[in-house]
């Protein structure tokens, strides 16, 4: 098991995802077995060939096809300054590096659940794919990103995006730390942004194939210990309340799930993040969400804030829990109607804010 610094500052060369085969084998060398998996080829040809000269006009060679079998690289200098090479077809074949793949593995190395497939979720001009989470408690889910750039702008710019749809802790993935800035790292301090370095923490093994060098636990040990800390004090904090104008209508409330512990609360224009425990949906024992809060997610998750019955009955069981999310809501807000009404054909129930899970 050994590290590999070009590999991961390979990722981040410009432009990193599409080259001929010769290119990475001329960037990675031996490390390029690693990335294979990761390679697909592409339909398109490239037009030009890597050479061994000093680069500027006429760099690199040209390629010319003469025929379906005759293809050459040709010195494009003048004077000439390397030789004409005779190539195949499967030379000058772009191979594009399939970072949706290589992401969805750093998923399941680190262990992350990804509910889902690992997908790309900011896009151009930088690359974050999001990995899924990282579960430190049984109530904890912490997202984690991959973000890729060839700029340090676009680091700054990426983790900005990416800040904004999130109040508490998250993770990002990153190649190295050799294009972060100074903006950047006041994002990764400001932010509760936790950075994992793939550089440091990502090898290559005795077959050729990427490998943690630490177990998950041991790499992630620190954030578990802080989100254990974080819990234990939010335990001990007491539930808020939340009380609005008199004569305020449910619909002027909206409440967006940010992760599973998390939700934001915006009432005129002003929004406010809260937890189970600051809304008093948790539970005094363990500190994990109640029933309660399970079921408010529910509404949220459901269309148009709706729960549906099977044939209209609902379990004793979850009519008191129902109930009692009622009460917690009213004397949360202090809004004295109902919150949740039966919807128009009896068959379900409909929460009246306006509640719904983050993109």
């Amino acid at each position: 098991m050994r590290k590999s610094s070009q590999l991961w500052r390979a990722l981040e060369a410009a432009p990193a995802v599409l080259r001929l085969r010769a290119d990475w084998e001329e960037l990675l060398g031996e490390d390029l077995e690693a990335l294979e998996p990761y390679l697909r080829l592409r339909s398109d040809v490239a037009s030009v060939y890597p050479c061994p000269g000093m680069g500027g006009e006429g760099c690199p060679r040209g390629v010319v096809e003469h025929g379906p079998e005759d293809i050459v690289a040709v010195c494009r200098r003048d004077p000439r300054g390397c030789d004409d090479v005779q190539l195949s077809r499967s030379d000058i074949v772009v191979h594009q590096l399939d970072l949706q793949k290589l992401s969805a593995h750093i998923s399941v190395l680190f262990g992350f659940s990804s509910e889902g497939s690992v997908r790309d979720r900011v896009g151009q001009p930088f690359r974050a794919f999001y990995l899924g989470f990282f579960r430190p408690t049984a109530i904890s889910s912490i997202p984690a990103y991959f973000l890729v750039c060839h700029e340090p702008q676009g680091y700054s710019n990426g983790l900005e995006r990416l800040a904004v749809r999130h109040s508490g802790p998250w993770i990002i993935v990153l190649p190295t730390m050799d294009l972060v800035d100074s903006a950047s790292a006041q994002v990764l301090r400001e932010r509760q942004v936790i950075s994992v370095v793939l550089d440091d923490c990502l090898g290559i093994d005795g077959s050729g194939g990427l490998t943690l060098l630490e177990p998950p636990e041991t790499l992630l040990a620190g954030l578990r210990e802080s989100e254990l800390q974080r819990l234990a004090k939010a335990r001990k904090r007491a539930p808020l309340r939340f009380p609005v104008d008199p004569g305020t209508p449910w619909s002027a409330i909206t409440m967006t799930f940010l992760d599973q512990e998390t939700v934001e609360v915006r009432y005129l224009g002003k929004p406010t993040i809260l937890t189970p425990g600051q809304m008093g949906m948790a539970s005094r024992r363990n500190g994990r969400p109640t029933k309660q809060w399970i079921l408010l997610r529910t509404f949220a998750a459901g269309e148009d804030g709706t729960i549906r019955g099977k044939g209209g009955d609902w379990p004793a069981a979850e009519v008191r829990q129902r109930q009692i999310l009622v009460r917690i809501l009213r004397d949360f807000f202090k809004i004295h109607s109902e919150p949740i009404v039966r919807t128009d054909d009896g068959r379900g129930w409909r929460i009246l804010l306006k509640a719904h899970i983050a993109d």
